[in-house]
């Protein structure tokens, strides 16, 4: 009787710690659940309107305007992702109309300023750093890379609330081979994402993207 006994407990305990096993391997959050925190979380910002300014340099002029695509990726990744409504962003529309309406002058303005004028909260303002596109010999394909900064700004008191450093966040995409109309809609949706990833709780395997250059070798484009 005493064996049987030992038996059963031996066979409990067994079964116990490997129930604990499968219960660890199950509660274990996969790859895909695995998320990379939010240095700014937007969402939470629900209440406040925000404002995507996008700077171009004239420098970097182009024949396709880059300053509207990379609005738009924008506007896509920030409700798409961060889930904030439509509702909250500021159509590139009425920017458009502030920008035309002030003329040179409206480069003098701090992106706080534009945003007080059209109404916003809070101002995501990007700065392109470096553009390059050049056409790659005897074939209709092209190589592209831009550098952009990006913060976050309160209108009301002009301080920056992500990220710490007055330089904002900077992101670096670019590809050695593109069709020449898919070149700048490529590159501003690689920016959009390498900016908007920051703002929300971002799956671990979708926070790089694939045109990023960061880490060792990408100063070597």
């Amino acid at each position: 009787m005493k064996h049987i006994i030992l038996q059963i407990t031996a066979i409990l305990a067994a079964a116990t710690i490997g129930g604990c096993a499968a219960g660890g391997l199950i509660a274990s959050p996969s790859a895909h659940e695995q998320k990379t925190d939010a240095e700014f979380e937007l969402r939470q910002y629900r209440q406040e309107r925000v404002l995507v300014l996008v700077d171009q340099p004239a420098w970097a002029a182009t024949s396709y305007n880059l300053r509207q695509s990379i609005t738009a990726s924008l506007h896509d990744d920030i409700t798409s992702k961060t889930r904030l409504s439509e509702r909250n962003l500021i159509e590139y529309g009425r920017l458009v109309e502030i920008r035309d309406a002030y003329g040179q002058g409206f480069w003098d303005l701090e992106p706080a300023e534009v945003g007080h004028i059209l109404g916003a909260d809070l101002v995501l303002a990007v700065s392109i750093i470096e553009y390059d596109m050049e056409s790659l010999a005897d074939i209709e394909y092209y190589e592209g890379s831009i550098s952009a900064s990006a913060k976050i700004v309160d209108v009301e008191t002009g301080y920056n609330l992500w990220p710490g450093s007055d330089n904002g966040k900077i992101v670096r995409v670019g590809f050695e081979a593109e069709a020449g109309h898919r070149v700048e809609q490529r590159l501003s949706e690689a920016v959009s994402h390498c900016i908007v990833r920051y703002l929300y709780d971002c799956p671990g395997p979708e926070f790089r993207h694939p045109d990023e250059l960061s880490g060792t070798g990408w100063d070597s484009w």
